[in-house]
């Protein structure tokens, strides 16, 4: 299969109000086992490999997030300063080596 053929499709379930997910592409279905998913095998080839796999999100998994121009809008600070990611956070830089 190439990687067009790698689909991910989420499908809203309004139901219970949780997204039941799909994927062709077995990279995907690695990502969500590691993320605590619980991955079901839905297609096999006709030799019996994986080719499709699904899975049962959690209320709450899916975000949506605005958009302006085609680009994600970034969240402003309200003015304070974020913390420090890395391992210097908190510490002198001599302390984080």
């Amino acid at each position: 299969m190439n990687r067009a053929e790698r689909e991910t499709v989420i499908r809203w379930d309004c139901e219970d109000r949780s997204p039941v997910m799909y994927t062709a592409d077995p990279a995907q279905a690695r990502r969500w086992r590691k993320l605590g998913y619980t991955v079901n095998v839905q297609d096999t080839a006709q030799d019996g490999s994986p080719r499709g796999w699904s899975a049962k999100g959690a209320v709450g998994c899916v975000r949506f997030r605005r958009v302006k121009d085609g680009a994600i809008v970034k969240r402003t600070t309200g003015g304070r300063n974020l913390p420090v990611q890395g391992p210097s956070r908190g510490r002198a830089a001599s302390e984080a080596l």
